[in-house]
């Protein structure tokens, strides 16, 4: 079996569905956003990998955690792919924001309150997350969008709002954390 299939030659793609639409279609630009998501999330991801001492350093568990939010974007890209699709189906209810808040709130005990305009570089991880994190603001613009055309649960921009917020957080205490 080889990689390329020839099909996306013409600009349309297939939504899990099995329906073909263009490949700029609104629910594409949407999960195709979540897809550069999940790969700004592996580098930073990656950085806390080769930058942890150890399985119990706070960059190893941020690793962990950015691996969890990589498996539930995965899910949210397939309600994405698929119209109609149950959101329950993500797993993303009310504890995965909770989640995300508590992370938060536990980050800006680490980093204090913000005292001045954050520029992204300080670091690789920290703009790592911020790259991220921007990525994240474009998916929920994306998702957004999405949602005047066809049904999009509210929870999905929910998350998606939080998750950047949760971003914008851990590039702060990456700059506090060894």
């Amino acid at each position: 079996m080889t990689l390329y299939t020839r099909r996306g030659d013409a600009g349309l793609t297939d939504l899990a569905n099995g329906h073909r639409v263009p490949k700029d279609d609104t629910r594409v630009e949407a999960y195709g956003t979540l897809d550069e998501l999940t790969a700004a999330l592996g580098v930073a991801r990656s950085l806390c990998q080769a930058t942890s001492g150890g399985d119990d350093t706070p960059r190893a568990a941020l690793g962990e955690r950015l691996f969890v939010i990589q498996r539930q974007l995965t899910f949210l890209s397939g309600y994405l792919a698929t119209p109609g699709a149950d959101f329950a189906q993500t797993r993303l209810g009310a504890d995965a924001l909770n989640e995300l808040e508590a992370d938060i709130d536990k980050a800006e005990v680490l980093t204090g309150p913000l005292r001045a305009f954050v520029m992204p570089g300080a670091n690789t991880l920290e703009a790592a997350l911020h790259l991220a994190r921007t990525v994240c603001r474009r998916a929920e613009r994306r998702v957004q969008s999405l949602s005047r055309e066809d049904a999009i649960d509210p929870a999905a921009i929910a998350y998606l709002n939080r998750l950047s917020d949760w971003l914008f957080a851990q590039a702060r205490a990456a700059l506090q954390t060894p």
